[in-house]
């Protein structure tokens, strides 16, 4: 096995729960996902670097009360994430997922207990507390995910994580502060298959919509431009065309044998003809000439450079 570097899935309604139920499937690889609440965490860190950003980044905490960046605030936002999280493992909320959507591992996927979390939240807290610095913040955090992850490791049974949380790859500098050296692996997806689908879901307008999805994965290339051996993109559409072939290779980019055909041959198995759904694929767009216009206007030279139709 090559070096095992922490490994971090990013991508904006992309494929990401698939990619990760797979290489989850791998023999030592722990997949664990949906930690949102680690972003509050690293939101904070790039406030604290970024002061300039903070009005942006209120935007996007969630839930939206208590606002503000303070380590009481922030634990807060963390806590909330942490169990509507569990509730949706448990069933006792829904997971936001399409009827249609079907994993082997699921929607999400935590194997720690809400208590033994609870206790790592406090003892972040307290370290946080007050007016810390940079460093203090960063240091906590990854203590913090580290003992998250071994946790989660440990209920796997499963020596290495892999984390899947679609916005955590633009947060690749501050995960580098905590953890040191990380692996990132973007997932594309046609802009304008993204962005009808978070319409359907009340996510935002046209014209917000084209922009998140063009500033996520810019954002994420910014953050990893000086450590490009560490990055991949892959396309959506290549993953469920080939999965053998592109698999294979984001499992040896991260560091794990190449196990992909035994891992596409169990997945098809399990799911028969409804596997890899590549009937999605090139379809024609259902939004109308006006949102058409006002997506090729914000995202139309990301979708060319990708190499999707506009």
């Amino acid at each position: 096995m090559a070096e095992y570097k922490p490994v971090f899935i990013g991508g904006f309604r992309s494929g990401t729960t698939l990619l990760v139920n797979l290489m989850g499937m791998h023999d030592q690889a722990a997949p664990w996902f949906e930690t949102k609440m680690l972003c509050e965490a690293l939101r904070w860190l790039y406030v604290l670097k970024h002061s300039e950003e903070e009005q942006f980044e209120r935007q996007y905490i969630n839930p939206p009360e208590p606002a503000g960046f303070t380590a009481a605030a922030v634990r807060a936002r963390m806590e909330f994430d942490l169990r509507s999280t569990l509730d949706r493992i448990s069933g006792a909320q829904h997971s936001g997922k399409a009827a249609h959507e079907q994993y082997s591992i699921g929607f999400d996927c935590l194997s720690y207990d809400l208590e033994s979390a609870l206790v790592m939240l406090d003892q972040w807290e307290q370290t946080t507390a007050g007016a810390p610095d940079y460093e203090t913040v960063a240091k906590a955090t990854g203590e913090l995910i580290n003992q998250l992850g071994a946790a989660h490791s440990a209920g796997q049974n499963k020596p290495l994580w892999i984390n899947k949380t679609p916005e955590i790859s633009r947060f690749a500098d501050e995960l580098r502060d905590c953890l040191g050296e990380c692996r990132v692996i973007y997932m594309v997806r046609n802009g304008l298959s993204v962005v009808e689908s978070a319409k359907k879901l009340g996510w935002g307008d046209v014209g917000v919509l084209a922009h998140n999805w063009c500033a996520l994965l810019e954002k994420t290339r910014s953050a990893m431009a000086q450590q490009k051996q560490d990055y991949r993109e892959v396309r959506y559409e290549d993953l469920v065309s080939d999965p053998q072939t592109v698999l294979g290779e984001l499992l040896e980019f991260s560091g794990l044998e190449n196990q992909a055909g035994e891992i596409v041959a169990q997945y098809a198995r399990h799911f028969d003809e409804n596997a890899f759904d590549r009937s999605k694929i090139n379809r024609k767009s259902s939004l109308n000439d006006q949102e058409l216009a006002e997506f090729s206007a914000v995202a139309g030279a990301l979708q060319k450079e990708l190499g999707y139709s506009e």
